[in-house]
């Protein structure tokens, strides 16, 4: 997934890489856009 550009990388490649359900991505992010800021300011 770190060689894919970012507007390529959907939800499920993400699900699939962090072994993850749909359900508790969005009980914590409301999109990838959300993850990748709440990543940055960490």
């Amino acid at each position: 997934m770190r060689n894919e550009k970012y507007e390529n990388i959907t939800i499920k490649d993400i699900l699939e890489y962090a072994e993850v359900s749909r359900r508790t991505f969005y009980r914590h992010f409301k999109n990838k856009d959300n993850l990748l800021n709440y990543y940055f300011k960490k």
